[in-house]
């Protein structure tokens, strides 16, 4: 009997050393980087967890986010860009854990999670948002690496530095910054106006369309440029989120799919320049999450205007506004990553000042009988608009004449707390970001029907 009671401990302590080793694995730090399982450990049967945090998958390289063989099958964040992005209340991967079942808890990378996502491709896409679907017209492309050497290949990108031969633009010519216009054309008017000032005020544009609709979108925004005559300003079909809210298919008859590979795009022309970069949000956030998840770097380097968000008023109170509603988590997982970012939000946009019918000026000047062509695609936009609602209201023109600098908007620094739907409120601990806070309409209108209908 007193044999056995040595072996009795030495068992329960080898017991209690194993449950131990289990619980560091689930905390200790080994590999600059955490992955969270896609499932593999979930129960049978058992219902899927809904969590606030983002599906990241975090490389474990050292010194760049990711490598050339895993850039096809996992996204990369750097340990600094996600504990910058962690909600206020969870600022130490420990204390994430805490809150989470066995199932959802953030474990060490190893090489059997890491190929949860096995290659890019047409039908597998790793994103952000709850139903996320690739558009048709995506093409498989390689993902660009982080690193400080430019991207040698060329692709349509090249239209921003090869002009005609009197007019020879450069990317780093500080007079001319790159602006991306993030774009959900051809539903609500405003965007097809807002589109219309940025091809007639912007040297170096380039437009991705959000929350795609099987292309048609980037077909739009293409008919549109090239009624303008700047056929020189590329177009990306940008990621698709499930909807089907589009009105002008009758204008896209016969207009070729536009190139779907946005972030190669994206970070090829930022590698080329030293000047700044502009980013101007007109729809939901999700492509601006997916870039700066795959490229983290980047969020140093875009200065980031964004339609959306409210302080005080709404129309619907209870929930985020259109463009953070649509995808919250794109939403919150970019404005926490991004340095400042600056909003325009629905409180100052949602102003009777800024609502257009068919009576307006702005409308009569653009349906007139020898109107050019791409004043008929708006009015086209504007009449199928009518028909559903009472009118427009011009939110992302005004967001365009603030992201080009124009004195119509007062801003100023606001910390705010992002709650999980993405609805913003003032919090002394919160993130910081520039807010507006005054607008000056009557002299917003004044621009904008000189720009748009002289």
């Amino acid at each position: 009997m007193h044999g056995l009671l040595p072996i009795a401990i030495t068992l329960i302590v080898i017991a209690a050393l194993a449950s131990l080793a289990r619980m560091l694995l689930h905390t200790r730090n080994d590999h600059h980087g955490w992955i969270r399982p896609q499932g593999r450990h979930r129960k049978a049967n058992a219902p899927a967890q809904q969590n606030f945090w983002p599906r990241l998958w975090i490389h474990d390289a050292p010194e760049t986010p990711f490598t050339v063989d895993e850039a096809h099958r996992q996204k990369a964040v750097s340990p600094r860009m996600l504990h910058r992005a962690m909600p206020t209340e969870i600022r130490s991967l420990q204390h994430l854990n805490r809150h989470r079942s066995r199932q959802t808890r953030l474990i060490p990378p190893t090489p059997r999670i890491s190929r949860t996502r096995e290659g890019l491709s047409r039908t597998e896409i790793p994103l952000f948002g709850e139903e996320l679907k690739p558009t048709d017209c995506w093409k498989e492309a390689s993902m660009p690496m982080s690193t400080d050497t430019p991207i040698q290949h060329v692709d349509d990108t090249t239209n921003l530095t090869a002009g005609s031969s009197d007019r020879h633009r450069r990317l780093d010519d500080m007079r001319h910054p790159i602006v991306f216009l993030d774009t959900d054309i051809g539903y609500d008017a405003d965007d097809i106006v807002a589109l219309v000032v940025a091809a007639r005020r912007v040297e170096n544009l380039v437009v991705i369309t959000a929350d795609e609709t099987n292309c048609r979108r980037a077909k739009l925004a293409r008919t549109v440029l090239d009624a303008l005559d700047r056929n020189d300003v590329p177009v990306y079909a940008g990621i698709e989120l499930g909807g089907d809210r589009f009105l002008l298919d009758d204008h896209i008859t016969g207009v070729p799919d536009q190139s779907a590979a946005f972030v190669t795009a994206t970070t090829r022309i930022v590698s080329a320049t030293t000047g700044p970069i502009r980013w101007i949000g007109l729809g939901p956030l999700t492509n601006l999450a997916h870039l700066l998840s795959v490229v983290p770097d980047l969020a140093d380097r875009l200065a980031v205007t964004q339609m959306g968000g409210w302080l005080d008023h709404y129309r619907h109170p209870d929930r985020a506004s259109h463009n953070f509603h649509t995808d919250p988590r794109s939403a919150g997982l970019a404005l926490r990553l991004l340095n400042r970012p600056r909003l325009v939000l629905s409180d100052h946009t949602a102003h009777p000042a800024l609502h257009v019918t068919a009576d307006d000026d702005l409308y009569r000047r653009l349906a007139t009988t020898n109107a050019p062509s791409w004043a008929r695609l708006v009015t086209a936009n504007f009449d199928a608009w009518f028909t559903r609602r009472g009118g427009s209201w011009m939110h992302d023109p005004l967001t365009v004449s603030a992201a080009l600098g124009l004195p119509f908007t007062d801003f100023h620094l606001e910390r705010v707390q992002i709650e999980r739907d993405a609805r913003l409120r003032r919090d002394p601990a919160g993130h910081e970001l520039v807010v507006s806070t005054a607008v000056d309409y009557a002299g917003f209108w004044n621009w904008l029907l000189h720009v748009v209908a002289p």
